[in-house]
């Protein structure tokens, strides 16, 4: 077909040449992005070959990883010649994409390829040996990655040579063998990979660190494998079949369960011997599909790992280290985990931040060994990255991510109360507030421990004794500071007050002078045609002067100016109706009935007991609200009682927990989504400074939360 200029009234141009041509990539592309790129490192490499084996249907991978050479054995049902050049030599071909599982119903982890170029990033030189079932005859191929260095061939012009052979690695004397003796059978696959990259170095700790990824390599929840892996190297304590240790196994806390598509859950919460059954509704529906979920805790400190240590005859020092090196949330697809969630330092719920806003109730990421169990049939939203490491960022995984934290806050709740069981006390909680903050800050644990393993302990254990208590200690003195800090940004909101009414009150005094003067002036011309409309105009712009006039005046009692720090002799019903007014539109959206009976005057910091009524009013609607109460109410009664202000505060709510009932006054506690749990603290810190009490009554007025407030009737 003739090619036509776009200007109509040229003649067609003429075609001198025309051809066919097709994408020629350099042999370098696949060492370089499907290679060396693709696969991060060395472990992650090993990995691929032993998901392959998986995928190949082997009961048994073997590993052996020495100076020179690493060799990947399975005894899965092998390769024949015409897979090897028409399967294993074509990427992306369809014989994984056929079936979704395998010969034994195993679902298939890779249908990308990438396994054989996983090879590429550990050595240059790559000899493998197949044999299938069946067959004769075993398939040998070489290959030599450094051949794709070469910058003047294209990819189709590397070529290798095949051989098929008499079998020697897969015959029926190595099926008499037993599986420590790495001895396949009569079929399977080896790849044994030599020169060894530079920057692939077989250390002991990098072979350890191998070790700890295969433990948690197969799920421990929802499937049973039937797939060994046996690691053979220069270390005896690193040799021998890979299983997840005991210890492990033993959490001090642990929840477990299924969380459905629809966002109900169904879990069981165990301590102690004791298990309790949960079911509920976490939210709205979950775009990522149902999920099996498993989260095991630790209490970290000394005397809590110490029961789990003696048992295993471990020293604290090794439990601890356990703990650091498979601590995390890991993800499985199908029973397999997917890379890199859990591994260390990939705290991808974000867990260690949540504990730094709520140490006492958050737990931190190293606190915990969980498994989330995943499918390629139920969680098909959950898509695995072209690189096999991660899953993509889209609504499923943020679905994944944001009821996976409403599961954490469950534990988190269930774990507080079996840490902190009620406690029967006369001394009134407000009491103790002040001193709880600053309790835990001290290091006698330290000593005790050190005192007490001092004969046994070397400079390294004393070092890491030393710095998870240094981890603890901080996490302590953070708690504090964020206390300080909502008491610095409420002082930072009394001077930004202060801005607002100095910087506002002129402009709008301005403002309303105007549109009075406008009124007038459009009365001395009232045969204008737009006079009506435009006084009609100016009183809306009068009025809502007053209204932001009234504004002001409500928040002028927390501005930061000394003045306002003063007693006075003023009306409780009058604070608690000022309050009121702040909430005055949520009020009345949420159509919540207030009422106050009685009446009392002390002299007080007006401005804090508002702040007091405040925190209360704001606790009362958001739990109506979400508790989707239908007759709202907030009911205050005040009453003298001869040298005493009772003041009794109810909301019609859900209530308090009877099991959170002796916690509400702890720094930290709350049972909000983003809750500080400083709330009540500050305001029986303010109550307790005019010398009353702010307690929780068990009965009250309406069928909520009920809290009485007493103060000293002081009128002078």
């Amino acid at each position: 077909m003739p090619i036509i200029s776009e200007n109509k009234n040229k003649e067609p141009e003429k075609i001198l040449e025309k051809g066919v041509i097709g994408f020629r990539p350099k042999a370098r592309l696949v060492k370089g992005l499907l290679g060396d790129e693709l696969v991060s490192d060395q472990i992650v490499s090993v990995i691929e070959l032993v998901k392959n084996s998986y995928d190949a249907d082997a009961e048994n991978v073997w590993i052996n990883i020495r100076d020179d050479s690493v060799t990947v054995t399975d005894d899965g049902h092998g390769m024949t010649k015409d897979v090897v050049l028409n399967g294993w030599f074509q990427p992306a071909t369809t014989f994984k994409k056929k079936s979704p599982f395998s010969r034994k119903g195993r679902p298939v982890l890779g249908n990308k390829g990438i396994g054989r170029f996983a090879t590429a990033r550990l050595g240059s030189l790559v000899q493998i040996r197949t044999r299938a079932e069946g067959e004769k005859y075993e398939t040998y191929f070489e290959l030599n990655w450094d051949q794709f260095d070469n910058d003047d061939l294209f990819l189709d012009e590397v070529k290798y040579t095949w051989k098929t052979i008499d079998p020697k690695k897969f015959t029926p004397i190595a099926a008499g063998k037993t599986p420590s003796e790495t001895k396949p059978g009569l079929h399977g696959t080896c790849i044994r990979i030599l020169n060894l990259r530079r920057d692939t170095q077989w250390t002991k700790e990098k072979i350890q660190d191998l070790w700890n990824a295969l433990e948690r390599l197969k799920s421990p929840i929802g499937t049973t494998l039937d797939f060994k892996i046996n690691v053979k190297t220069d270390y005896e304590e690193l040799t021998g079949e890979v299983l997840s240790p005991d210890a492990l196994r033993n959490p001090k806390y642990i929840l477990e369960g299924t969380v459905y598509a629809d966002g109900t859950y169904a879990l069981t919460y165990s301590s102690g011997g004791n298990q309790e059954p949960l079911n509920g509704q976490l939210g709205t529906t979950i775009s990522c599909g149902e999920y099996k979920v498993e989260l095991r805790v630790w209490d970290r400190e000394h005397r809590d790992l110490k029961k789990v240590a003696d048992l295993f005859e471990l020293s604290i020092v090794d439990l601890r280290d356990m703990l650091d090196k498979s601590s995390g949330v890991s993800v499985y697809r199908d029973g397999f985990r997917v890379f890199p969630y859990g591994e260390p330092g990939d705290d991808w719920l974000g867990l260690d931040s949540r504990r730094i806003q709520n140490p006492t109730l958050r737990l931190s990421n190293n606190q915990v060994v969980g498994f989330v169990q995943i499918s390629s049939q139920r969680n098909s939203e959950l898509i695995d990255k072209s690189s096999r490491e991660g899953l993509l960022n889209n609504q499923a995984l943020k679905d994944l991510k944001e009821s996976l934290i409403s599961v954490f806050k469950i534990l988190e709740e269930k774990r507080y109360k079996t840490k902190r069981p009620p406690v029967v006390s006369a001394e009134p909680e407000t009491k103790k507030k002040t001193t709880d903050l600053f309790a835990e800050i001290n290091l006698d644990q330290l000593k005790t421990t050190i005192n007490e393993k001092k004969d046994s302990l070397t400079p390294k254990d004393t070092l890491k004794i030393v710095t998870e208590a240094n981890r603890e200690l901080k996490l302590r003195i953070d708690r504090v500071k964020s206390a300080f800090i909502r008491y610095r940004r409420l002082a930072s909101l009394g001077r930004l007050v202060d801005i607002i009414l100095h910087e506002g009150r002129q402009p709008l005094a301005m403002i309303d002078n105007a549109a009075f003067l406008g009124g007038i002036e459009v009365k001395h011309n009232i045969k204008d045609p737009y006079a009506t409309q435009l006084n009609k105009h100016f009183t809306i712009i009068r009025g809502q002067c007053t209204d932001i006039s009234r504004l002001f005046k409500k928040i002028e009692p927390f501005s930061g100016r000394a003045g306002y720090r003063r007693r006075s002799v003023v009306a409780i019903e009058d604070i608690f109706r000022d309050a009121v007014s702040v909430f005055e539109r949520r009020i009345t959206s949420e159509k919540i009935r207030v009422s106050v009976v009685g009446s009392a005057t002390a002299k007080v910091f007006s401005t804090e007991i508002q702040q007091v009524f405040i925190n209360l009013i704001d606790n009362s609607i958001y739990w109506m609200r979400s508790s989707k109460v239908i007759a709202k109410e907030i009911l205050v009664r005040i009453e003298t009682e001869n040298d005493k202000i009772k003041i009794v505060y109810c909301d019609s709510g859900p209530g308090i927990n009877q099991d959170d009932a002796d916690r509400i006054f702890e720094p930290y506690f709350t049972t909000k989504p983003d809750g500080t749990g400083l709330g009540l603290v500050i305001c029986g810190e303010i109550i307790a400074e005019h010398d009353g009490t702010l307690e929780l009554s068990s009965s009250g007025m309406l069928s909520g939360a009920c809290f009485v407030i007493t103060l000293p009737r002081k009128d002078g």
